[in-house]
């Protein structure tokens, strides 16, 4: 099984973080997404029932859910409902734009592979 450490924040804003965190023995990494508060138990129910739906879908344009390791969750505590997810490196599109290669746009083929994996992730959605 091996143990788990929290690598570093990926990312974040007003409903809560993003943390990666890496199996030590081996290597393999998720996503977690922590909520800073829940407020009530309507936003607790809400965000709950927004893990189960994610738990259902499976797609490869739909970033996957996965089940929370104990020792991840025995270090965190009771931080409220942690969504963890499939780790997906590369950066955000904004990290892929400020690249020095890409400062005046990405190529078009790049472009246009990436819609098109939006739109079939999209589409898939919709079908659900």
């Amino acid at each position: 099984m091996g143990s788990w450490a929290k690598e570093q924040n990926v990312g974040g804003g007003s409903f809560g973080t993003v943390e990666k965190w890496t199996n030590t023995s081996t290597g393999e990494s998720v996503a977690l997404k922590i909520p800073k508060f829940i407020s009530s138990g309507s936003v607790e129910r809400r965000w709950m029932a927004e893990i189960e739906q994610l738990k259902i879908l499976s797609h490869s344009n739909v970033v996957g859910t996965r089940t929370l390791p104990s020792q991840i969750m025995a270090q965190i505590g009771s931080r409220g409902p942690v969504l963890c997810m499939e780790f997906c490196g590369g950066g955000s599109l904004r990290d892929q734009l400020r690249a020095p290669p890409n400062r005046c746009g990405l190529p078009p083929r790049t472009v246009l592979d990436g819609l098109g994996d939006v739109g079939a992730g999209v589409e898939y959605l919709h079908s659900q």
